[in-house]
């Protein structure tokens, strides 16, 4: 690696519990040196792959395993804010349609976290912001997935996110597509949990009544 500090640089990237995400300053804390050699450590780490910039002073550490997702630095971006609604639903194959930009929820109370587009190295983020009495409504093992470094909401909690946000006159996030949801791998139990305790009940409803003719109607058509 060419030095001793670099080398000690290294193998912090890739030591057991090393951080998925870092800045800057969490980086300094580990090599005892000048402000413009660390800046010259940095930058080399930088093109040798050690780490992916995110923006200015903010980094996914390329050596942890599994690989670091790029919504792993969401509370970096915006304090607060849980990684939700299409990031979610497309890894967890609910949604057909994927994407590659990060969504996630803030809370509409208490944070001077702005909502809107942000856009950084390697991708783009999504935040849309949630009345904090539905936000942080229903057990919190039902809306969040446990043993993260980030908030991350749990499918079922995702897909109520999307009705709230969907069926709200203040937001502009489309309803939920019923063409492209396949709800079979959800917890049922726990979504209706989390209808009840956000209000969406007659919402999730009517999704599963269109989900249906969605599907319904799919299975109409020839197979050749």
């Amino acid at each position: 690696m060419g030095n001793e500090a670099t080398t000690a640089l290294f193998d912090y990237l890739r030591g057991q519990g090393a951080p998925r995400v870092l800045s800057t300053r969490m980086l300094a804390r580990q090599v005892d040196m000048a402000p413009a050699t660390f800046a010259r450590h940095v930058a080399r780490a930088t093109r040798m792959g050690l780490l992916r910039p995110v923006r200015a002073g903010l980094f996914l550490n390329a050596l942890a395993l599994p690989a670091v997702a790029l919504a792993e630095a969401t509370p970096f971006v915006r304090s607060g804010a849980v990684v939700s609604l299409q990031t979610v639903l497309g890894d967890a194959a609910v949604l057909n349609n994927f994407t590659p930009d990060v969504t996630a929820v803030l809370p509409l109370e208490g944070l001077n976290s702005a909502a809107g587009e942000v856009s950084v190295r390697g991708g783009r983020f999504h935040f849309r912001r949630l009345r904090n009495a539905l936000l942080y409504a229903g057990d919190i093992g039902d809306r969040l997935v446990p043993g993260l470094t980030y908030a991350r909401a749990t499918p079922e909690r995702a897909l109520i996110d999307w009705l709230i946000l969907g069926g709200s006159a203040r937001s502009d996030l489309c309803a939920a597509p019923a063409h492209d949801l396949d709800l079979d791998g959800l917890d049922e139990a726990r979504l209706w949990r989390l209808a009840r305790a956000t209000g969406m009940e007659a919402g999730l409803d009517a999704l599963y009544q269109a989900v249906a003719r969605a599907t319904e109607h799919a299975e109409s058509y020839p197979r050749f």
